[in-house]
């Protein structure tokens, strides 16, 4: 089973110069716990809820709460290299990019559930 089998297609995403209050409320709208951050048609990092919850007050924007780098994956990759790649990086999940342009995401949770 591949990347794109189950990834997310088409994510919302943030800018960096976007809101921390703005992302927060677009990830309760879109019940999601993991928003990328691109910066002009480029993926940039990958913002989580609990990013956001443990760094209230501290930054305005999101770029204040990011690294400026996002652990990314082709959607032709297998599930069986996302899940190294997660495990390697501590992630919990990946931006799924194809020639360098956002086209999905991928969670732990989604690999986890495919390999049931």
């Amino acid at each position: 089973m591949r990347v794109r089998d189950v990834m997310t297609r088409g994510p919302i995403h943030v800018r960096p110069e976007t809101s921390v209050r703005n992302a927060r409320w677009l990830m309760r709208l879109y019940s999601t716990e993991h928003l990328p951050v691109v910066a002009g048609d480029h993926p940039v990092a990958m913002l989580s809820y609990h990013e956001i919850e443990v760094t209230t007050g501290r930054a305005p924007r999101v770029q204040g709460l990011v690294p400026p780098s996002a652990h990314t994956i082709g959607p032709e990759e297998t599930l069986e290299a996302a899940q190294r790649l997660l495990q390697a990086c501590h992630a919990e999940a990946l931006v799924v990019i194809e020639e360098d342009r956002l086209v999905g995401v991928l969670s732990r949770a989604q690999v986890q559930r495919a390999g049931r």
